[in-house]
């Protein structure tokens, strides 16, 4: 699936694509080329 989702991001000229993804899946979306960004920041408003 990654694959598909830079293919489609491409001819579009976007500057990055993002996912979401559970620990687990980490390691799928590194070997289609994503990779860990301490640039994106986040709260989780569900425990606070």
């Amino acid at each position: 699936m990654t694959s598909i989702e830079i293919r489609a991001a491409r001819p579009e000229d976007l500057e990055r694509v993002t996912v979401h993804s559970g620990e687990r899946a980490v390691a799928a979306y590194a070997r289609g080329g994503f990779e860990v960004s301490p640039h994106l920041l986040q709260v989780d408003l569900g425990r606070r």
